[in-house]
């Protein structure tokens, strides 16, 4: 007789190179810490489909929430993700949406009112910060724009700052 399950269990992810190439993980689970390993299990993700989608993956030591279909334990599925004591969030702000990735990359989206902003950083620290009062792009090191044809236009002052200045060189 196959072991059913009912609703969800908690698992640490302790492998991620799935031999099939498909994203999915394999995960040890919490309320049976002497049983092996489970199945390969597919990671639910807001988009799947052939050659595009959403994918983001789950790291070994995360703690995921497995389904199993038709509650059958050898077929488990990844239904989410949770925070841990451990594990904590990239930020606790409430009106603060984050992606994060391992290395540093951030896209902050701040719905604080009087302040809603957008951020993308790199993990070196370059930003491109837009806000009701103007875009701003800030990096440490060049930045070039490159284009067939590149059009800068204010409807006000426009000024630039180097030196040199080189145009048309």
């Amino acid at each position: 007789m196959t072991d059913r399950v009912r609703g969800f269990l908690l698992g640490e992810v302790t492998d991620v190179d799935d031999p099939q190439g498909l994203g999915r993980i394999r995960a040890k689970l919490k309320s049976r810490p002497g049983e092996p390993v489970c199945q390969w299990a597919p990671v639910a993700r807001p988009l799947a489909s052939g050659g595009f989608g959403l994918f983001w993956q789950p790291v070994a030591g995360d703690m995921v929430v497995l389904g199993f279909e038709e509650g059958v334990i050898e077929r488990p599925y990844v239904v989410g993700a949770i925070f841990t004591g451990d594990n904590t969030p990239p930020v606790t702000e409430v009106k603060q949406r984050v992606i994060r990735s391992e290395s540093g990359h951030e896209i902050m989206l701040d719905d604080t009112e009087g302040s809603e902003t957008i951020v993308i950083t790199d993990k070196t620290g370059s930003t491109i910060t837009m806000e009701a009062s103007g875009v701003t792009i800030e990096t440490q090191g060049d930045l070039t724009l490159k284009g067939t044809n590149v059009t800068i236009e204010a409807s006000a002052q426009l000024t630039g700052k180097g030196n040199p200045i080189h145009l048309n060189p």
